[in-house]
């Protein structure tokens, strides 16, 4: 008799057992359907921002290094310096293309922004290239020693009077020896140049598109040093 109780009571455990599992297993489906409805991927920003960058800390970018014609270039030690190694008329000219995520044509707003140093007591002859196709064709925001600003655009080596024409304009003692900073801006279809914070008197021009995306820097000086140059852009989405 005890052993057919303890078969009863047996049997009636694995059926109770069997029910229990197999609402558990039918939860745990139900729960997995729940769990692989994936919600949607989360729209990228149309505000994002493209950045480029160079600290000059060594040559990836692959600026013109190296004695060229009357110049040397050398890029390290954070800085990317123009030595002048004869006497010439010419200035030194470096560039590079953008990387191909960054347009200064198809911006809604860009800016850029670059340090330029000298020897102590010494105002620079230098200055910075954008839009540049080659070297013929560019836009260039330049310093010079008498303390004035060039800002020109060339197309095919020629300027134009109606448009940036590369008159020089005095900017007193706004524009340093030693170190000086370059900033350009494009804000609602104009573009603003500053010196150290201040903005040339001929600023703001209208923006007209650039001959080329390229970047780079212009020099006549003895010696000069461009550190820190960023480039950012927010895309017109």
């Amino acid at each position: 008799m005890r052993f057919i109780v303890l078969i009863f009571l047996l049997a009636g455990y694995q059926s109770g057992f069997a029910q229990r599992k197999g609402a558990a297993s039918s939860a745990s489906s139900a729960w997995t359907r729940i769990r692989t409805a994936k919600p949607p991927a989360a729209p990228i920003s149309p505000k994002a921002d493209f950045s480029f960058t160079d600290t000059f800390r060594d040559n990836q970018n692959q600026w013109k290094s190296g004695d060229v014609g009357a110049y040397a270039y050398e890029v390290g030690g954070n800085s990317y310096q123009f030595r002048r190694r004869t006497n010439t008329m010419q200035p030194a000219l470096s560039y590079i293309p953008l990387p191909t995520a960054i347009s200064l044509n198809l911006a809604k707003t860009f800016v850029i922004q670059v340090d330029v140093f000298t020897d102590p007591g010494v105002v620079p002859d230098a200055g910075l290239l954008l839009g540049v196709k080659d070297s013929l064709n560019y836009t260039q925001f330049m310093l010079t020693s008498r303390r004035e600003v060039i800002i020109k655009a060339l197309i095919n080596n020629t300027t134009y009077a109606n448009y940036m024409p590369g008159q020089s304009i005095d900017m007193g003692g706004f524009i340093q020896s030693g170190h000086n900073r370059l900033r350009l801006e494009k804000r609602e279809e104009r573009l603003h140049f500053y010196i150290n914070g201040k903005e040339v008197e001929s600023s703001p021009y209208p923006f007209r598109p650039f001959s080329g995306d390229g970047i780079g820097f212009i020099s006549s000086g003895v010696w000069t040093a461009f550190r820190n140059l960023s480039v950012i852009v927010t895309p017109n989405r």
